[in-house]
């Protein structure tokens, strides 16, 4: 169950007409997280959004910034249930078109075991439709619980490929800018649609407990779509 964050701090996403809200004058650091949120993934943690833009200072100074901006209508936030994320420094698995069909069965017992510890009340951070309507990004919502981990996940891996391989970053598509761009009701959709303008685009898909039998459904999916991917 979502718990929100004191409504002080963080208001809600439409308040009523009669409350003015403070202004806060976008930095290009702040832009620069909003946007994320906007048009690249769905929520960040206080702890992800410290390590890539306040790499030289305490998570403290990050959360204060992130409580300004929602309180300012930019952001919204939540404290919510998630796992403590495993490593991802490369993808668990990653398929090219033309190559066979992988051994799952590996990949499974690895998805299905690398979360050891319970889930911890966690402060999310996701985009305002305000933030949506100025940078041009899908609807927001705040992640179902079930999500939550799987969000974080990957954003996390979003923000791997954005220090790593910054010229490839700006052609991530998000699932919710996929379904906005009109998919059929019931056609698959990746987490994250990396659209090279040369090449094969690929998916990439950040594994829940997935089975061998989800794997298989996925991997079929993509080799039907030409997709190459990568599962973290």
């Amino acid at each position: 169950m979502a718990h929100r964050l004191a409504a002080s701090r963080v208001p809600q996403d439409n308040p009523e007409p009669s409350r003015q809200l403070p202004r806060v004058a976008l930095t290009g650091r702040d832009g620069d997280i909003v946007r994320t949120l906007a048009t690249k993934v769905r929520c960040l943690s206080v702890s992800l959004a410290a390590k890539v833009w306040w790499p030289d200072t305490s998570p403290h100074r990050a959360a204060l910034r992130l409580n300004a901006l929602a309180a300012s209508g930019w952001l919204k936030g939540a404290v919510m249930y998630a796992r403590k994320l495993p490593s991802l420094e490369q993808p668990l698995l990653t398929w090219r078109i033309g190559e066979g069909t992988p051994d799952f069965g590996g990949v499974s017992y690895v998805l299905r075991h690398r979360f050891t510890e319970p889930a911890k009340p966690t402060a999310i951070y996701v985009a305002s439709s305000k933030a949506a309507r100025h940078f041009g990004g899908a609807s927001a919502r705040l992640p179902r619980v079930s999500e939550v981990t799987h969000d974080l996940g990957l954003a996390t891996v979003y923000l791997l490929l954005r220090d790593r391989s910054p010229a490839i970053a700006p052609m991530w598509l998000s699932e919710g800018w996929i379904i906005a761009a009109g998919v059929k009701a019931g056609d698959k959709v990746p987490d994250a649609l990396i659209d090279t303008p040369n090449g094969p685009k690929r998916a990439i898909e950040f594994g829940g407990e997935y089975g061998k039998r989800k794997l298989l459904s996925f991997h079929r999916y993509c080799d039907a779509s030409r997709l190459e991917y990568e599962l973290w």
